[in-house]
């Protein structure tokens, strides 16, 4: 083998495990499961406490902070995640925090005024991460939503 030939396999091994390298970087972090219940407070009734269940299932632990409540009108308000304010999850632990009573006055049968309180919880990078109400997904991101614009544009418009 000529050096010619010697230099272009070692730029192609080390573009090669650059790649790698970046995959296993990308694959190397937390990932936060939420999901979100009601029950209501036998203490006072007609309030009703939120229970947050929380699970790591990435390869990185992750610091919660905060507990983020949406209201239908579009106030919000942020709740500590625990009295320390704050709560760090190692890979596969999982935890449940209890906002007490964070939803004053809602009926028992009307479970249409739940759903539309959405609920989140932050951690201690800045990231949302959105807890689902029994029964319903995950918000689509923007992004994932114009993909399926566009996917069902060119469907439509195939020649």
């Amino acid at each position: 083998m000529s050096s010619e030939n010697i230099s272009l396999l070692s730029l192609a091994i080390s573009l090669a495990a650059f790649y790698l390298s970046f995959i296993a970087y990308r694959a190397d972090k937390a990932v936060v499961s939420v999901r979100a219940t009601l029950f209501e407070d036998h203490s006072n009734l007609g309030n009703f406490d939120a229970v947050i269940s929380v699970s790591n299932h990435g390869k990185r632990p992750v610091s919660l902070s905060f507990v983020r409540i949406t209201k239908p009108d579009g106030q919000s308000f942020w709740v500590p995640f625990n009295a320390n304010g704050g709560e760090k999850l190692d890979v596969g632990e999982a935890k449940s925090h209890v906002v007490p009573h964070s939803f004053k006055g809602l009926s028992v049968r009307d479970h249409k005024e739940w759903f539309e309180h959405m609920l989140f919880v932050q951690d201690a990078l800045g990231g949302l991460h959105y807890a689902p109400w029994p029964g319903q997904g995950k918000i689509k991101t923007t992004i994932k939503l114009w993909h399926e614009k566009i996917r069902r544009f060119f469907r439509k418009h195939k020649k």
